[in-house]
């Protein structure tokens, strides 16, 4: 038997999330790597247990957990995925190794009192972790501008992407012309800046656009306005939540990938568009620089007209299959969930009492 190391993945109950695909490619890694010095178990709802297998060891979420963290099961170690966990080893003792993946709230909360409330609880899981792992260094340097880190050592870990190749059973969506196309996808929020792609696409005649990712935030229903309003109806589409093989269709199929977000802490669309070696455009916002740096173009400001130029000099440049397409294919590569594993087994071994 080896070091029994607890790793909560609450966020796996909702594959679709950007998180629960964090949850969900590192349990799958570390089920096909099984480390013999480790003994792994998963933290999971009911509903999760055997997502990684049979052989994976698993324990039930309990919610009494929350309020009565002495009950939580005895560990050598005890990692949290996410910053806002509300789960906690049953002692102060045991290593607690945590994850922050971004700071977004700093952009997106307007209320100050939200704000320092949520630094505050944030700031007392700090001082409990052993260490802390982010997902960038851009993620990195603002933990270090608005916590109070000290000595605790901070680990940057990117994350990984693994997206579906097959796509021979897909058929082109029936609501997309014969026209080509331009892509993004996400979590449709205020955060992710899309309203202004649908200015853009005015200066864009020859292209439409696939604007996916869940429709639930009344900012969704403000695109579609204003889709509506600008006559657009016919070239910009909000399809809603796809499927990573309806995912993969498009990347595999888009004259260009547009992405305007303000607010990332990684970006990996951004990192699953140039691993399939087409035109990525990004913001120039926190991580996104980062991720894509030289093999990505960069929005350099919101104007449609100058976003629509960025664009069309951007498809010019770059032509799928070409040497620089191929060099961003390569640059994608570093960004893989074995690498992503592989680092968290060596911190769980570096913390472990």
């Amino acid at each position: 038997m080896g070091n029994r190391v607890i790793i909560e993945m609450e966020k796996l109950s909702d594959i679709a999330c950007g998180l629960g695909q964090v949850c969900l490619q590192l349990g799958q890694i570390f089920e096909e790597i099984a480390p013999k010095d480790l003994d792994l178990e998963y933290m999971v709802f009911p509903g999760q247990i055997s997502e990684f297998g049979e052989k994976a060891r698993y324990h039930t979420l309990k919610k009494i957990y929350k309020t009565l963290p002495f009950l939580s099961p005895k560990t050598d170690l005890w990692h949290s995925i996410h910053q806002d966990t509300k789960y906690f080893p049953p002692s102060k003792k045991i290593p607690f190794l945590l994850t922050i993946n971004d700071l977004n709230f700093l952009q997106e909360e307007r209320d100050s009192k939200t704000i320092e409330n949520r630094i505050k609880i944030l700031q007392k899981k700090v001082d409990r972790s052993c260490a802390l792992t982010v997902i960038s260094k851009y993620t990195e340097k603002i933990v270090r501008e608005h916590l109070r880190v000290g000595d605790t050592e901070i680990h940057q870990i990117y994350l990984g992407v693994n997206l579906l190749q097959d796509t021979t059973s897909v058929e082109r969506p029936s609501f997309l012309s014969d026209r080509p196309f331009l892509f993004t996808v996400g979590t449709i929020l205020p955060k992710k800046n899309f309203h202004v792609l649908v200015q853009m696409m005015k200066h864009l005649k020859d292209f439409d656009l696939v604007i996916a990712g869940s429709t639930y935030h009344p900012y969704a229903s403000e695109i579609s306005e204003e889709v509506v309003k600008n006559g657009l109806e016919k070239r910009v589409f909000l399809p809603g939540k796809i499927s990573e093989q309806m995912k993969s269709w498009y990347y595999q199929n888009a004259s260009a990938f547009v992405f305007p977000s303000l607010a990332e802490g990684f970006g990996i669309p951004a990192v699953e568009a140039m691993g399939q070696g087409i035109p990525t455009i990004l913001s120039t916002e926190m991580s996104l620089p980062e991720i894509g740096g030289v093999h990505a173009d960069y929005f350099k400001n919101f104007d449609p007209a100058d976003m629509a130029f960025v664009v069309l000099n951007a498809i010019d440049k770059i032509q799928k299959g070409s040497e620089e397409s191929l060099q961003m294919v390569k640059w994608s590569e570093q960004f893989n969930w074995r690498s992503t594993a592989e680092s968290y087994l060596e911190l769980y071994r570096k913390y472990l009492p």
